[in-house]
């Protein structure tokens, strides 16, 4: 199996895994252990035919890696490649740039077409089921900021990371009535003016 899907502690301070990063070896902290769960989720989703944009290097504590884009989904949703394979409904319909960031909640999600750039959470609830056939988002997003790990004036959990988030803009569907909601043919595009 590979390390990707299957091996990634976080167990080293910034500076030991700075001092591993130089070394030539794995960093094995919390920055390349968050960034090894979004490039294994955006790997599988690559895996079942989705079409995922190619990673960025990305600098944070001193370490350089791969940023791919920030996938989350609750274990509810989907634990194995069968029940991802029987949520995505039609993978060639889905587009995730590299700097998106998506974040799946509840059990009864399926996707047949999706076109992501920038951020989309998208929560249903216990009862609820929501197909999402045609949904585009394009919207500012979330950046992630470098931080400098020695500045205590910054929360801890920021500066063992590298970096803050910050969420600049996010489209947020939440689905709390019980029942099967549809997204289809729908579009939410933000542009910025300056």
């Amino acid at each position: 199996m590979p390390v990707w899907a299957a091996y990634s502690p976080v167990k080293n301070s910034p500076a030991e895994a700075r001092s591993k990063f130089q070394g030539g070896s794995p960093c094995h902290s919390a920055t390349s252990g968050e960034m090894d769960i979004y490039q294994a989720n955006s790997k599988i989703l690559s895996m079942i035919g989705a079409e995922i944009e190619a990673p960025q290097d990305v600098t944070f504590n001193g370490t350089t890696l791969k940023q791919h884009p920030s996938i989350v989904w609750s274990p509810s949703w989907a634990v194995t490649l069968s029940q991802m394979r029987s949520k995505l409904l039609s993978p060639a319909n889905i587009s995730i740039s590299q700097r998106s960031s998506l974040v799946l909640e509840g059990v009864n999600i399926t996707i047949q077409g999706l076109h992501l750039d920038g951020a989309l959470v998208i929560r249903v609830a216990e009862g609820a089921s929501l197909r999402i056939e045609d949904l585009t988002v394009q919207n500012a997003g979330w950046r992630f900021v470098a931080l400098d790990e020695n500045d205590e004036s910054i929360p801890e959990i920021n500066r063992v990371r590298g970096f803050q988030v910050i969420r600049d803009e996010t489209k947020e569907f939440v689905f709390s009535a019980p029942g099967e909601h549809v997204l289809t043919k729908c579009s939410c595009i933000s542009k910025r003016t300056n």
